[in-house]
Order: structure tokens, then sequence, then C-alpha cells
């Protein structure tokens, strides 16, 4: 895990990057072609338990004539059973002594979910092939959905077919995904509630080659300042630090969690993104402050596939507020107790028997 510090205009924050996906795969064995794939658990993104549809890419060729791929499927749709199995309409079969390729995706269980998003575009050309691009995605607050590919590689099949007549998807995701945790810096009894959280002025809209190098390429702003929400549990939108009341009543400490957001991996070379949210401010049953807006600008450095954590602490210095402070006046003497006055004391008036 690594873990970078970013120092914004008004908070501190500290960037998580978790490992990629890990896939395992069973298959059965079939003389029809099938596939099989298992993607990891995870949140709002696709995972073991929520992933049960993609789209699939294949094509061959024979060793009497290796330079033309024959495609038997472009864009199919393969869906996950109550068994668990996987099934496609109008079953293909393993052609022999052929060299196979397959590639597949999915947006969050669906080709594009709103139409336009992906254009998927298949290339038979390339020695790899099939691979799979994608014209012109976009991943903003309009379009947000976990993205995930996979590639099969070379799957020869002999004259009696292939060992293993399934084929083993190893899916991982290409965006990235972020989320934000607030927490306190206020003194006890303090509450600050968090609001409209977003990450404003992203890149959004990019075109996606899974045969280069760098699949995704230089996005580009498809509008002014594009951006992605973060949504937060009305429930859970609170934090404080923990301390206690006089009654002796233990108040734990709450930290603030937003769900997450898919974005286009992307290393940003200045501090031209923004973290943007709303904060009220609650003493007791005292609201002091409401809907006070705070922007900080980073520098995102978003890989593919990687998950990041922003932690931003907020104090009264972030919310912009003037600190309760105390001083002495200039002329203030403390060493000096005034003019010493001399009292004469007389024994034979002041002391009684």
């Amino acid at each position: 895990m690594k873990k970078t510090l970013l120092t914004l205009s008004v908070a501190m924050m500290t960037l998580t990057a978790c490992t990629q996906s890990e896939v395992v795969e069973e298959g059965v064995q079939s003389n029809a072609i099938g596939f099989d794939n298992i993607v990891s658990k995870n949140t709002r993104a696709l995972g073991n338990s929520n992933f049960n549809t993609f789209w699939v890419y294949g094509c061959y060729k024979t060793k009497s004539n290796p330079n033309t791929p024959i495609v038997v499927f472009n864009n199919i749709k393969v869906t996950k059973q109550s068994d668990g199995k996987w099934k496609y309409d109008d079953t293909r079969y393993w052609a022999p002594n052929a060299t196979y390729h397959f590639a597949a995706f999915s947006c969050e269980n669906n080709q594009s979910i709103e139409t336009g998003f992906i254009t998927p575009a298949y290339n038979t050309e390339n020695d790899q092939n099939p691979v799979l691009n994608l014209n012109g995605f976009i991943s903003n607050n309009t379009h947000q959905h976990d993205l995930v590919y996979a590639s099969s590689g070379s799957i020869p099949s002999e004259a009696d077919g292939p060992t293993d007549a399934t084929v083993k998807f190893n899916f991982k995701h290409i965006l990235s995904k972020l989320n934000v945790k607030f927490e306190s810096a206020f003194a006890a009894g303090y509450e600050l509630v968090i609001k409209d959280v977003k990450i404003t002025n992203i890149r959004d809209k990019a075109d996606y080659k899974s045969a280069n190098t760098i699949p995704w390429g230089e996005p580009d702003r498809s509008t002014t300042e594009p951006y992605v929400g973060l949504s937060i549990d009305p429930a859970n939108n609170i934090a404080n630090v923990a301390y206690t009341k006089e009654d002796k009543t233990e108040v734990p400490a709450k930290i603030v969690s937003t769900g997450d957001a898919f974005v286009i991996p992307f290393t940003y070379t200045s501090a031209d993104v923004h973290l943007e949210f709303k904060i009220d401010i609650k003493q007791g049953e005292n609201v002091i402050l409401s809907d006070r807006s705070i922007k900080g600008d980073f520098t995102p450095d978003w890989a593919i596939g990687k998950s990041y954590t922003y932690l931003v602490k907020i104090s009264g210095t972030v919310a912009d507020l003037k600190p309760i402070v105390f001083a002495t006046t200039e002329d203030m003497n403390l060493d000096s107790w005034g003019t010493t006055e001399e009292v004469e004391f007389n024994f034979g008036s002041n002391v009684g028997n």
C-alpha cells in the first residue's frame, strides 16, 4: 500500500493507493465455447457478488490461413445464471487447428448505461487480437459507473479442440476509484456536518485502446470544469472528536465517509483539480456556522485499477473561523504592587488581654 501526503490550500489530506483487483477463475470441460470469471469484491464497484453481465469479442486464425482472422464473437452479451454459470445465445464451437483470442468488458453490468458513452470498436488486425477500443468514454457526474476489461491471450485449439474448453477471463478495473473521509480537529462538543462533496475540474473524456502499453489516451474536459459528486449517508454525515460529557457519558469519535466515484486514470501536472464541500458547525444545539464552502487544490496521480482514499482533517482554520484568544494589556505591570504604605502598630491600643 502506497501513501502520499498532499497539502491543500485549506486542508491536510492523505492519499492511500491500494493494489489492483485479484481475480480467481474456475472452469468446466465442454466442447462448446464457454466463459467463466470472478472479479474481486468491492463496495459500489463491480465484485464477485454483483458482477453478472459482460460483452465478449473473439476470433481465431487457422494454421492453414494464419493471416485472416475469423470473427466468432462480436459484442455478444454473456450473463451469469442462477447456478453461477455463464451463458450466451447461439452456442459457438471450437474449430480444430486454430488459435483463438478473446476480449470482454462491462460497464457496471451494461454496455454503456446511457447511449453514447461507450462506442466499442473491434480490431482484429493486431497480433494479440481482438483488441478493444472505447471511443470517447466519459466518466463524470452524469456517467458514474465501474468499468472492467479482460483479455484471454492466445488459446490453441488442436485437432480435438483445446485442453480446457472454458475461456477463463481475468477481469480488471480499468478506471480509478475515489472516496473521501472527514475527521474533526475541533474541540470536544463541536459537531461538523459534511455535505455537497465533489471533486471538480477533472479530465473526464478519453479513448481506451487495450493494445497500447498505456491504454488510456490523454483525457480531455468535455465541459467547463467537469466534476464527480461523492455521496454521503445523511444518517452519518456528522464528524466529531471523542469526549466525555459532564454526566460522564462517553461520546465516541465520528468520521464521515463518502461513497465511491470513478474517474479516468491520469497523472496531472498542476494543482488545477479541486476538492470542494460544505460544512455546518454546531456547538450543542447552536449552529454557529452554516453552509460554509471549502475548496482545496491538488495534483492527482490516478493510476489504472487503483483506489484512493483522501483523508481530510477539518479545523477552525480550515473553516476560516476566528479563534477565541487572550492577551494582556500593554500597560500591565504585574510586578508592581503600587505605593507601599507604612502603618504604625501601637501595642498600647491594638493589643488586648
